[in-house]
């Protein structure tokens, strides 16, 4: 005895799967750069709020008796922290100073210097060839 298949099945074929899955597939590969791009921007935006924190540290540092910037990270003791995953190198000191941040999460690296009290954020590129 053969069975026989109702002729109202519902479900869907092959062809409609195939263009949802296509359709998913699309939408992923739009998502997902926007998503690196907008992560890379986070890294960015934590590195710049660390040299402002420096800043500040530093103008309150100044205005202690002797009038001159830390030249080392610890002389300025609690009063900056870098956040998480951020390594800031602070150079010079006396009158002017210089600080550089970097992201463990992005090759981008932001600076700031005294002298045009501006702080800037570029990819220092690969390095270079021996």
């Amino acid at each position: 005895m053969t069975q026989r298949r109702p002729t109202h099945e519902s479900g869907f074929t092959l062809i409609e799967l195939l263009a949802v899955m296509l359709i998913i597939g699309i939408l992923a590969a739009i998502a997902i750069p926007n998503f690196n791009s907008a992560r890379e921007d986070a890294y960015v935006s934590t590195m710049k709020a660390d040299l402002h924190q420096l800043r500040y540290a530093q103008e309150l540092y100044f205005v202690e008796p002797d009038g001159q910037y830390a030249s080392t990270l610890a002389e300025l003791g609690s009063s900056f922290q870098a956040s998480a995953n951020v390594t800031v190198t602070l150079s010079g000191g006396g009158n002017d100073w210089s600080a550089t941040a970097s992201h463990t999460g992005t090759a981008i690296e932001c600076t700031y210097d005294t002298v045009g009290n501006l702080i800037e954020c570029a990819d220092p590129g690969p390095p270079p060839k021996k």
